[in-house]
Parts: structure tokens; C-alpha cells; sequence
């Protein structure tokens, strides 16, 4: 049978042209909008933060505050 580790590897692309993604499960939550702040400010690249919460009006007010603080990182809400 062959050995998956002598497969050739795939070269993994630069992270700048990473595509990176993240959500937060309790979205709703005092401390996201800082959160976010750090993400959006840190080296890992990061393009779109989506927020989940079942507290939909609430997490209007948050995923608001989150997007003032992420600068031009999109943040998106969604009620579950």
C-alpha cells in the first residue's frame, strides 16, 4: 500500500493571499467588539468576521460596535 507520507506536498500559499475567515459563536458577546479589534489589527490577515447569536437585537448593537473597531475587516451578524 503506499505511504501517505511520501505523497508529494503541496506548497502551502503565502498568507497575504490567504483568504481568512473567522466566526464567533455568542457573537452578542460585551468583550467581540474588542475581540474583533485585535483580529483586525493582528498579522494574521484577517478578511471577514461573522457574528452568531441568538439574541438578534442585541447582536445588532455588538456587530456594530465590531465593525467601527475592525476598521476594513467585514463583520457580519447573523441571528441563529
Amino acid at each position: 500500500a503506499p505511504n501517505p507520507a511520501d505523497a508529494p506536498r503541496l506548497a502551502c500559499p503565502p498568507l497575504e493571499e490567504t483568504i481568512v475567515k473567522l466566526a464567533i459563536i455568542g457573537g452578542a458577546g460585551v468583550r467581540v467588539p474588542l475581540l474583533v479589534g485585535g483580529f483586525a489589527r493582528s498579522t494574521l490577515h484577517v478578511d471577514r468576521i461573522d457574528l452568531y447569536d441568538i439574541d438578534q437585537p442585541r447582536l445588532q448593537v455588538i456587530a456594530d460596535l465590531a465593525q467601527r473597531m475592525a476598521g476594513p475587516v467585514r463583520v457580519q451578524a447573523h441571528a441563529t
